[in-house]
């Protein structure tokens, strides 16, 4: 019974302007809101970020020599904004020693660097 009478009602030219407009207010409230959640985690994402980047990020890797192409260096690189300070990193298996040979009982190759400016690399 009411289902008919909504019919009706809405049959008058004048109410099916009112329902367009509620059904728009709607949809204009749920774009609303969604715009609200994408803007918000934008918002806290460049808060991360901006925190990152003002951090050290220290990478250590194996690089090819320029002295001999048979060679590799140990090299410490700091890529971020920020000095970075007491680095230590651990390398297993063991790195191989200057004249090739490694160490019967070591077992892991340690590396100490007290202080590494930004943007600075440290070849071993």
């Amino acid at each position: 019974m009411w289902f008919e009478t909504f019919i009706t009602w809405i049959r008058v030219g004048e109410n099916i302007l009112t329902v367009a407009q509620l059904a728009a207010a709607f949809i204009t409230a749920l774009a609303t809101l969604a715009l609200w959640r994408v803007t918000r985690v934008l918002a806290v994402e460049t808060s991360e970020l901006a925190k990152m980047t003002s951090r050290p990020f220290v990478v250590c890797g194996i690089e090819s020599s320029l002295a001999d192409p048979t060679a590799l260096n140990l090299v410490v690189r700091n890529t971020g904004n920020a000095a970075a300070f007491d680095i230590k990193a651990k390398i297993t298996p063991p790195l191989p020693q200057a004249n090739g040979t490694t160490g019967e009982d070591q077992t892991e190759t340690l590396v100490d660097v007290s202080y590494l400016p930004p943007g600075r690399v440290l070849s071993r």
